[in-house]
């Protein structure tokens, strides 16, 4: 499609973007530099913010546009987006051999995994952290998303060739973490969807799902009820799905 508008402004190449959801706000960050931009004005603002916290990997805009953040493999830099014209610095947060990280969708809580350990989770309020959600020893998790229905985590195994998506529930942890050792903790869920996955996204307001296959080919609606999936689409063509989007519109 046609271009609507352009924003330069990275030294380098690219690592994350994000857009929250009124179109309104975005952040962008390259190896060495984040930058804030507000796309609803003629001429967009544009505020480079300083993070000095090693090369950026990953960032994230909140659905309630309360909260940005950046993260490097050793920390998450978290911003308030409500106070004034630009970010205001909140929080910076410590972490070790850091992976993806992902706000719930109601903007109280921050999720990261650490690939060795599991997934971290982090309240903003308090600015600490609430307990780990340990991984099975042999699994290593390549991508994972919040259910739409905010309680729980749906994560992809990539160490399995035919495919492995955990689901884990956050009420079995916020219960039991501090009684049951980490080893007799397991996922509420298990799929194996006969081939790995390359892309997943939450249905709003619902524990069901949407993936797309490794091969990029076919898209596939999971129900956590019935625990079953249906195909919603297959490309016979071959032509691979590169991106995987819900839209909370009805």
């Amino acid at each position: 499609g046609k271009s609507y508008q352009s924003y330069n402004g990275h030294p380098d190449p690219m690592t994350a973007i994000a857009i929250s959801s009124d179109g309104k706000k975005c952040i962008s960050a390259s190896m060495s530099c984040l930058r804030f931009w507000r796309l609803d004005l003629d001429q967009p603002l544009q505020t480079k913010i300083s993070y000095s916290e090693g090369p950026i990997t990953s960032g994230d805009i909140s659905e309630i546009l309360k909260f940005g953040f950046v993260a490097s493999l050793q920390s998450f830099k978290l911003w308030s987006l409500e106070e004034g014209d630009l970010p205001q610095e909140y929080a910076i947060i410590p972490a070790y051999n850091m992976g993806k990280v992902r706000f719930n969708k109601s903007s109280t809580k921050i999720i990261w995994l650490e690939s060795s350990t599991g997934f971290w989770v982090w309240d903003i309020a308090s600015k600490k952290e609430l307990y780990l959600i340990p991984i099975i020893d042999d699994e290593i998790i390549d991508n994972f998303i919040i259910a739409g229905d905010d309680q729980s985590i749906i994560a992809h195994c990539m160490n399995k060739p035919e495919g492995k998506i955990l689901i884990y529930k956050f009420k079995d942890f916020d219960e039991r973490y501090h009684q049951v050792h980490k080893k007799n903790i397991k996922p509420t869920t298990i799929y194996y969807p006969k081939e790995g996955i390359k892309l997943m996204a939450a249905f709003p307001n619902s524990p069901n799902f949407l993936t797309v296959n490794f091969s990029g080919t076919e898209i596939r609606y999971w129900d956590t009820i019935t625990q079953s999936y249906e195909i919603l689409e297959r490309n016979p063509d071959g032509i691979a799905f590169r991106a995987l989007s819900v839209s909370s519109y009805n």
